[in-house]
């Protein structure tokens, strides 16, 4: 073999190599630039996660600011403008309770200011509710009644959608005519205590219950122990008068319109919209907006029901946002209408 062959595979091993060597110093170029690219990627992410997040707080702040100053100002009191004539509305929505929407804390003021609108015909009650506290009812009851001395030429109605029952028709009493759709309970004019008993529960699993307590009735329908004749009398007694509350409260609002003789009127049950009619619960079935226009010759309201805050409804959005729904109020009181 002569010299020159012998140097041919040593110069092609030779450029091999070095082009091995020169595609990994473009694959290393190449690596090193994607990771630079990837970093700078990851760092603008974060960069505009920050700016929203920033910009977010700031959005959020005002609109905080904006509603506290709003409230303090009365600017969150000033209504749409209607062209023509309307009714201001209110509605009580859901349970009847302290910290609920329809709280007395919530719709008094709200019903202030429906009849102070000097330019509303009147004021129309829109109930969909089971009821709530006996206190909270008669709060809203006193407060109607009050409003009506004190604005003698605004009529007031109540309507009812699906439930007008218990605490809710307490408060609709108050009103000079109740209508209600064919398809609504009303009624429901009793009062009621919910407790629970485990007596044989805490025997089955040793447990002893001990309470210390100074006066002799100071606990009374404890759950671990049999009920006592003097704590059952004791809540017969208090339940009837509170019973005796909501009769007078009723019959001072509908008067001669009430069925006074029907036996089941008072007895806690509840009936359809026709069912109510006979008994002189309601004035007749009406929907809303029939009931606008027999009452005041309008087709128009202004809105004054009371709105669930800012914060309520971001929770309540997010919550549904998610599939999830909670309350955060108060847990139904110890004893209801």
């Amino acid at each position: 073999m002569s010299q020159s062959e012998k140097r041919e595979p040593i110069v092609e091993r030779r450029a091999e190599n070095e082009a091995s060597v020169l595609r990994r110093l473009v694959e290393l170029m190449l690596e090193s630039q994607n990771e630079q690219a990837r970093r700078a990627s990851k760092e603008n992410f974060w960069k505009n996660i920050r700016w929203f997040a920033v910009a977010g707080g700031f959005v959020l702040l005002a609109i905080v600011n904006l509603i506290s100053i709003s409230k303090i100002s009365g600017m969150g009191k000033i209504p749409v403008p209607i062209d023509g004539d309307y009714a201001a509305e209110v509605r009580i929505d859901g349970m009847i309770a302290p910290n609920k929407p329809a709280s007395a804390k919530n719709v008094v003021p709200i019903l202030e200011d429906a009849f102070n609108d000097e330019d509303a015909k009147g004021v129309l009650l829109v109930i969909n509710s089971p009821g709530g506290t006996p206190v909270q009812a008669a709060i809203i009851n006193h407060a109607i009644a009050r409003l009506k001395k004190e604005h003698p030429k605004k009529k007031v109605v109540a309507v009812a959608e699906d439930l007008m029952a218990s605490g809710a028709y307490y408060i609709a009493s108050a009103a000079d005519d109740i209508y209600a759709n064919e398809n609504s309970i009303v009624g429901s004019i009793g009062v009621k205590i919910e407790t629970y008993g485990a007596v044989d529960l805490a025997k089955k699993l040793g447990v002893e219950r001990r309470i210390f307590a100074a006066g002799e009735h100071k606990v009374r329908l404890d759950m671990l122990e049999p009920v006592k004749p003097e704590d059952k009398a004791k809540f017969e007694d208090t339940l009837a008068k509170l019973h005796t509350n909501f009769i007078n409260t009723v019959k001072a609002g509908r008067g001669d319109r009430l069925k006074i003789d029907d036996p089941d009127l008072f007895t806690g049950d509840f009936w359809t919209a026709a069912e109510a009619e006979e008994k002189g619960l309601i004035d007749g079935i009406e929907t809303p907006e029939g009931a606008l226009k027999k009452a005041f010759g309008v087709t128009k309201t202004r809105d004054y029901s009371p709105q669930p805050s800012f914060i309520s409804r971001l929770m309540h959005s997010a919550l549904s946002g998610l599939g999830l729904t909670a309350d955060l109020n108060t847990p139904m009181p110890y004893y209801a209408l």
